[in-house]
C-alpha cells in the first residue's frame, strides 16, 4: 500500500524562479573567442523562458502547472516530445492546446502541421480562453469547496459502511478510521493556487471555447505580427507526406530564427500518423526521426509537441521505435469508472484518465532528467483546467471496502491496479 502514497523524486523549480546560473554566463563557463558552439548551451533569456536546472537549454511551460511539474520545469527547447492517445477521450488535444495557448499568451511565434483533411481548420480551433487572475482566484476557491464537499460526501459514506459493517466488538469499531484530514504525507486533492505561477504558466481554461472578442483580443495584428501564428497544410502521397512535414518544420525553425537570436517557438502536429494521414508506421517513425534532427541544432530554439494514435493499436515493435524516435513520451490511458483506480480514490466524480511516463525530455548532449519513482498520474477534471496527480489511497474508501469485501479486497486491487 506504501508504493502508491509515497511521494516522487521529481525536479521541479521554485515557485521563485530560482534556477541553476546559466551555463555561458559563469567566469569559468564562458567559452573563449572562436570557440565552438555547444549544442546544449543555453538560448539568451527571453519570454516565456526560464534556465534549465539540469544546465541544458532554456525551458518554455506547456501551459498546464501540473504537466511543468512532471516535466522538471517546463519543455526543453530543442525537444520532440510526444502524447500517444488513449483513443476513448481527446487528453492529447487538451494538452496540444494548452501548448499553443501559453505560445500565444506569452508572445511566441507557434506553428501547427495539420493533415489537408484534418479537421483543425486553422489556429482558432487550438485555442483556449485565458482566465485572468481575479477568475482564477474564484476558480481556486472553487476547487477547495467541490473538494470540501466530496470529503464530507465521504464521511457519510463511511459513516454509513461502518453502521451497516460494524462489528460487535465496540473496541475493533471505535478504532477504524473516519475521517480524512490531509496531512504532510497526504497532501489536499487538487491543490491549486492560481497567484503562484505568474507570467510563467497562465490559467487556461478548457471548459469553453474564446469568443470571438477574445480571439480577437488574442490575435490582434497590433500586438502579434501574423507571421508569428502559422498553420502548415501537408497533402500528397505518404513518401510526399514526410517530406511536406520535414519541410514545414524546416520553414518554422527558420522563421523563428529571422526573428533574432532570442525568440523562440513551439510547433504542434496533432495525431500525426492517424487515418486522414494515412502513413505507415515506418513513414511516422522516418517523419519523427527527420524532426528530431531539425529541432537538435547548435542553437535550440524550438520545441515540436506531436501526439500520435494509440500505441495499443500498434505492433509493440513498432510502438517501441517510435518512444525512441523521441525525446519525451508519454502515454495516455482511459479508465473504467468501475476500476480500483476510481474507487480507491478521493474525489473519483474527477477522475478522467491516467498519463504514464515513457521517457521525459532532454536534449542530446545534455543531462536528461531523472525518472520520478512513481511513473503513473491520475489526470483529473477539475471544471476549467486539468490536473495530474500521484494517485494515492483514499483511506476511507480503502476501510469502505475492507468492510464490504474483506481485508483481502484492496490489496487485491492495488496490487495490479486496473486503470
Amino acid at each position: 500500500m506504501s508504493s502508491f502514497t509515497r511521494k516522487t523524486n521529481r525536479v521541479g523549480v521554485s515557485s521563485s524562479n530560482a534556477c541553476a546560473p546559466d551555463a555561458t554566463n559563469g567566469t569559468n563557463g564562458t567559452p573563449g573567442p572562436g570557440a565552438a558552439p555547444i549544442p546544449t548551451t543555453n538560448t539568451p533569456k527571453t519570454a516565456g523562458t526560464r534556465p534549465s536546472p539540469t544546465g541544458g537549454p532554456h525551458l518554455i511551460s506547456s501551459g498546464c502547472a501540473d504537466l511543468d511539474k512532471v516535466l522538471g520545469g517546463g519543455l526543453p527547447l530543442g525537444t520532440l516530445t510526444l502524447f500517444s492517445q488513449d483513443g476513448w477521450t481527446r487528453h492529447d488535444e487538451v494538452f496540444l492546446k494548452y501548448v499553443v495557448s501559453e505560445a500565444v499568451a506569452v508572445g511566441q511565434p507557434v506553428g501547427v502541421v495539420r493533415h489537408a483533411t484534418d479537421r483543425y481548420a486553422d489556429m482558432k480551433s487550438l485555442l483556449m480562453r485565458r482566465m485572468s487572475e481575479a477568475e482564477a482566484m474564484k476558480e481556486a476557491a472553487t476547487e477547495r469547496a467541490a473538494q470540501d464537499a466530496a470529503r464530507n460526501e465521504t464521511k457519510l459514506r463511511i459513516a454509513w459502511q461502518y453502521e451497516k459493517y460494524a462489528k460487535k466488538d465496540a473496541s475493533s469499531a471505535s478504532q477504524a478510521p473516519n475521517s480524512f484530514t490531509p496531512t504532510a504525507s497526504r497532501p489536499a486533492l487538487g491543490k491549486h493556487v492560481a497567484s503562484a505561477r505568474g507570467a510563467w504558466c497562465h490559467d487556461h481554461d478548457i471548459s469553453k471555447p474564446p469568443s470571438d472578442e477574445e480571439l480577437r483580443e488574442m490575435l490582434h495584428p497590433a500586438s502579434r505580427s501574423s507571421s508569428d501564428l502559422k498553420t502548415y497544410t501537408i497533402d500528397g502521397a505518404q513518401r510526399g507526406v514526410v517530406a511536406g512535414i520535414v519541410e514545414a518544420v524546416r520553414a518554422f525553425s527558420a522563421a523563428v530564427n529571422a526573428k533574432g537570436p532570442g525568440t523562440v517557438g513551439r510547433l504542434v502536429i496533432p495525431c500525426l500518423g492517424g487515418v486522414m494521414w494515412g502513413m505507415e508506421p515506418d513513414a511516422v517513425v522516418n517523419a519523427l526521426v527527420y524532426i528530431r534532427s531539425l529541432v537538435q541544432d547548435a542553437r535550440p530554439n524550438i520545441a515540436v509537441v506531436v501526439s500520435v494514435p494509440p500505441m495499443e493499436s500498434m505492433r509493440p515493435s513498432d510502438a517501441a521505435r517510435i518512444q525512441h524516435a523521441s525525446d519525451g513520451c508519454f502515454k495516455l490511458t482511459a479508465v473504467d469508472d468501475r476500476s480500483s483506480v476510481v474507487n480507491l480514490s478521493a474525489d473519483r466524480n474527477s477522475v478522467c484518465g491516467v498519463m504514464e511516463i515513457v521517457r521525459l525530455p532532454g536534449s542530446f548532449g545534455g543531462i536528461r532528467s531523472p525518472m520520478p519513482e512513481v511513473r503513473s498520474y491520475v489526470i483529473r477534471n477539475k471544471r476549467k483546467r486539468l490536473a495530474l496527480e500521484v494517485f494515492a489511497v483514499d483511506p476511507d474508501a480503502e476501510a469502505s471496502c475492507i468492510g464490504s469485501s474483506g481485508d483481502g479486497a484492496v490489496a487485491a486491487a492495488t496490487a495490479s491496479l486496473e486503470w
